[in-house]
């Protein structure tokens, strides 16, 4: 739920003004307007920060407790310094790890006795690099052919300056890189164990860290408003829900402040506070993925979270991979019964998705690919099943052109009586086309029917707002109404609810057309001559209407790989066939997961949103203490 915001103005004396901030911390419903910038995060909170991402990097020990607050800032300092310690380290094993390779070629040889001999002699000694493809000079003596590289060796009384080729120092030799390079192994390894060793102090930063958040916040607090009565009083303001009013009272008197509502200016527009509990905060979760409402929308938490929860099933429309994810979702919850805030949050969304799951692929006959024989109980909870007798029962009754054509391919179904001896008369290797064609067409209908459905809801939601909403609405019923008559295609409003085709049609029709009328009207009653442009709509209906196609369509794709899946099994040994039943389940239920968030959410955030949501809000930031969720 969306709760109005009222501003008010908060004076007291600069003495009191500390307890009150502490106190509405505590409280946390009020969020002042800061006049001036402030740090939001302090250079303590940056380390605690720095320090805490560091030790995410290693697997964490036995936790630390009842550590002493005072050895906070030497075990910050201890992890950033054994860090950048660590860091140094890599970085220096890479320069040596370069050297190794260019000195390889030119085998092991002591750099003392080296530079002794080159005293002695009077020669210089010089290593090259020179690419393959490089044409060397006669002087060089090649060492050593390599993939893109070729190492040579310069002998002479002077040195030898070529400009094409890497010149190799020999400051140390491949024996003293390998030393080096140990100790540096054995030193990072040092490094990684004692920070291991720090994790132990993750939950102990992590309060520190929300402590000192909770300062900031405050900090940031204390510098807003401005001072009066020459320092010796201030005045802020700040943004309050209008449900929490009486509380602000109780802080005010106890705090010593005077409160006083205050008229929002125009053009100002007051951040946006969404009030939810249970499952309308996991809604709510959900529409923060998109954007914040703005302070004039509905919330749609639970609109959001329903209809996805209803799209994400019926793409994944299998109840084995529900059942599946149920599991799973149990086990969870055996492991973590404690899971608080956001983590119990999305525990529980993955459990209704899982009954969800359960709940369409039963409806729809989905069972990890298995096909279910026409006899079978689990034929009986079917409404697909369910329908496609029902639509054979009306073509038969109707002997209309459906039926005709039927009749022609399947000459055996003029002797049936009802729907079902039609569609087990056209039997044919153990499958039943008739019924797999009729149960294709239904879900290709219930996609369109959801996605019409989630229109005129999104449009009545907001019909008061923008009136033209109100046309819409019976010209997207009409249109729902009038496409199955135009195209001669036998809709579920016919031989499941009994309307009469040629009526409906023609009611269709004629809502469609008041519809429109309406649009044009409403539209240039609320926005003048500019209204004309509300027709130009019906293309943006046209296509949020047909993008719901998508859930038969990944539906469809998934139950395909699930039938093929089943079918490979069949023909491999029993060693293989489990392999392939595992691992092509596996990458189906992966695929269905990506499908099923990414467009169960995209029908909700950009079709549905077009009507019934602005967007663009800020959201509601009181002054308050942090807590840690467990």
């Amino acid at each position: 739920m969306r709760i109005d915001l009222k501003k008010f103005l908060f004076v007291g004396t600069s003495s009191a003004k500390s307890h009150f901030l502490k106190e509405a911390q505590k409280l946390g419903i009020i969020e002042f307007i800061q006049e001036k910038k402030a740090d939001v995060i302090s250079s303590k909170t940056k380390r605690l920060i720095d320090a805490i991402k560091t030790l995410h990097h290693f697997p964490p020990q036995n936790l630390m407790t009842d550590v002493p607050i005072e050895k906070g800032d030497s075990i910050v300092n201890d992890i950033h310094n054994t860090y950048q310690t660590f860091t140094d380290l890599q970085k220096s094993r890479s320069e040596l790890e370069i050297q190794k390779r260019e000195l390889a070629p030119f085998g092991h040889f002591d750099h003392d006795k080296l530079e002794r001999i080159q005293q002695k002699s009077g020669l210089i000694f010089q290593f090259f690099a020179l690419s393959i493809s490089a044409k060397p000079p006669p002087e060089l003596i090649l060492v050593a052919r390599g993939e893109e590289l070729d190492s040579y060796v310069w002998i002479g009384q002077k040195p030898l300056h070529l400009p094409d080729a890497v010149e190799i120092s020999t400051l140390k030799s491949i024996d003293q890189i390998h030393q080096e390079i140990k100790a540096n192994d054995e030193e990072r390894i040092r490094c990684e164990k004692h920070l291991e060793k720090l994790t132990s102090y993750r939950d102990f930063l992590l309060d520190l860290l929300i402590e000192s958040l909770n300062l900031d916040s405050y900090s940031k607090a204390l510098v807003a408003g401005s001072p009066a009565a020459e320092g010796k009083a201030f005045s802020v303001i700040g943004w309050v829900p209008h449900n929490k009013i009486e509380e602000l009272a109780k802080l005010a008197q106890a705090s010593n402040i005077f409160s006083e509502e205050v008229a929002i200016k125009k053009g100002e527009t007051p951040p946006t506070y969404l009030e939810n509990k249970n499952w309308s905060k996991v809604g709510e979760d959900l529409v923060d993925i998109y954007d914040t409402p703005s302070s004039a929308d509905k919330d749609p938490s639970m609109w959001v979270l329903a209809f996805f929860a209803l799209f994400f099933s019926m793409i994944i429309s299998d109840a084995g991979y529900g059942l599946i994810f149920l599991v799973i979702a149990l086990f969870i919850r055996w492991k973590k019964p404690n899971l608080q805030g956001m983590k119990k949050r999305v525990l529980n969304l993955f459990t209704l998705l899982s009954v969800g799951c359960i709940l369409w692929g039963t409806l729809v006959n989905g069972y990890f690919g298995i096909p279910i024989h026409i006899d079978h109980p689990l034929r009986q909870v079917s409404l697909i099943h369910y329908l496609a007798e029902k639509k054979a029962d009306y073509h038969l009754k109707h002997k209309d052109t459906v039926y005709k054509e039927l009749e022609q391919k399947y000459p055996q179904i003029k002797d049936a009586t009802t729907g079902r001896e039609m569609i087990e008369s056209a039997k044919s290797n153990l499958k039943f086309p008739i019924l797999d064609s009729f149960a294709d067409s239904i879900l290709l209908e219930l996609a369109l029917f959801v996605g019409v459905i989630h229109l005129l809801l999104s449009m009545s939601r907001y019909a008061l707002r923008n009136w033209a909403l109100i046309g819409w609405v019976i010209f997207l019923a009409g249109g729902y109404l009038y496409v199955p008559y135009k195209f001669d295609y036998t809709s579920i409003l016919y031989f499941w609810f009994g309307w009469d085709k040629e009526i409906t049609g023609i009611l269709g029709k004629e809502m469609m057309i008041v519809g429109s009328i309406l649009v044009l009207m409403l539209a240039i009653i609320q926005h003048g001559l500019k209204g004309l442009l509300e027709l130009m709509t019906v293309i943006q209906i046209l296509a949020d209407t047909l993008s719901y196609l998508r859930l038969y369509a990944l539906a469809l794709a998934g139950g395909i790989l699930s039938v093929t899946i089943y079918e490979m099994a069949q023909k491999l040994p029993i060693f293989i066939s489990v392999f392939v039943i595992l691992i092509g389940h596996l990458v189906n239920m992966g695929l269905g997961i990506m499908g099923g968030v990414i467009h169960g959410l995209r029908l909700n955030f950009l079709e549905w949103y077009h009507y019934s949501f602005e967007g663009g809000g800020k959201p509601f930031r009181p002054l308050k203490e942090l807590k840690k969720e467990r």
